[in-house]
């Protein structure tokens, strides 16, 4: 038998002695703990963000490698915008520009299958609305590769554009940003369409949790300044969908770690504080999340930083800091074609022991 085999052999092996997942299980939040089917469960497992996105990939296939190696958890974004041409969008998208004011139904068809796949296996999905990593610099603002949907010159509603700087950071979360469509519509009515067609979609399903912004508010701001948007849609989703779980980014994500966690961690209508440490001290990590771990949140670091080759064993160690300090952790597959590879197997091996080991001590 292959090394590579033998891992996977035993990794799963390990894992499915020692706990097994509850079938078809709602979500739900005991303070500090993920529920599911109202006993406590540890979720672990990978940052996929093209997953659902990406239609050459078969994510059946890719959700069945999850439940092989006993993982229980993957993240997906509504609107993965690197490949503008070869992955479909929540937006009409034809001949390199985008229509806003139009929906892609078989996009929003894909990911109902995908989730209900990944429900079908006792796969929790975490859902991430906004990730505006493409519009906080100059050079991705105005890319012709990525084409950001929110960028006038490459969708058909004549907006938005871009400030001083070239870029649309922090415009982005100004919900009085006055720039009008052709079809009179506001930015804030456009990021509110997404909301709502996520929440709509996402209703039947019962084992999603959702995450209103990735890496808020990226680079070209301070969180002191626009966390007030990150709140707002809080409320938003709080008020359309009672009872799902709501997660935010919720640390200075260009800046001091621990900074921007006070902002979000006394609001009652947040479930998860999630964060994106790339310390992979475990000392470090518990002593970053210290302040947060009394105020009852889940605290989750749903993306580390990659884990393939000699990367992975830092970056077990920082998630078994996040295990330790009593959080939730997913690596990074930022390629999900891997998902099955050796690399990616040597990763979910891990992941799957130490499952494994929270299940075995309680």
């Amino acid at each position: 038998m292959s090394h590579a085999l033998m891992t996977r052999a035993c990794g799963v092996f390990l894992a499915a002695a020692l706990f097994a997942l509850p079938a078809g299980a709602q979500l739900g939040r005991d303070g500090r703990w993920f529920t599911q089917g109202g006993e406590p469960v540890y979720l672990v497992g990978f940052d996929c963000q093209e997953l659902a996105c990406d239609p050459s990939i078969d994510f059946v296939a890719a959700l069945d490698e999850f439940v092989a190696h006993r993982l229980n958890k993957v993240r997906i974004w509504a609107y993965a915008y690197w490949d503008p041409d070869g992955f479909i969008h929540p937006w009409a998208y034809e001949s390199g520009t985008f229509d806003l004011d139009t929906w892609d139904e078989a996009y929003w068809t894909r990911v109902g299958e995908f989730v209900a796949a990944a429900r079908d296996r006792s796969i929790v999905v975490e859902f991430t609305v906004f990730a505006p990593n493409n519009i906080d610099a100059a050079d991705s603002w105005s890319s012709t590769e990525s084409r950001p949907a929110w960028n006038r010159d490459f969708n058909l509603n004549g907006v938005f554009t871009g400030n001083a700087d070239g870029d649309f950071v922090p415009d982005f979360y100004d919900l009085e940003h006055p720039e009008v469509s052709t079809s009179g519509r506001l930015l804030a009515d456009y990021q509110q369409d997404l909301v709502r067609k996520s929440l709509d979609e996402l209703a039947p399903y019962d084992n999603v949790y959702v995450e209103v912004c990735n890496e808020f508010p990226v680079s070209g701001a301070s969180i002191d300044e626009v966390y007030p948007w990150q709140l707002h849609w809080v409320a938003f989703i709080d008020g359309a969908d009672p009872g799902r779980l709501v997660a935010v980014h919720a640390h200075e994500y260009s800046g001091p770690h621990a900074r921007g966690m006070p902002y979000f961690w006394d609001e009652p209508a947040i479930d998860v504080l999630n964060v994106h440490l790339y310390e992979t001290s475990p000392q470090t990590v518990s002593d970053i999340l210290h302040d947060a771990q009394p105020k009852g949140k889940i605290l989750s670091n749903n993306e580390t930083g990659d884990f393939y080759g000699e990367n992975l064993d830092p970056q077990t160690r920082l998630v078994w800091g996040m295990a330790m300090a009593g959080g939730h952790a997913a690596f990074y597959e930022d390629d999900s074609t891997r998902i099955g590879s050796d690399g990616w197997v040597e990763g979910a091996v891990r992941l799957a022991i130490l499952i494994g080991y929270i299940w075995a001590v309680g």
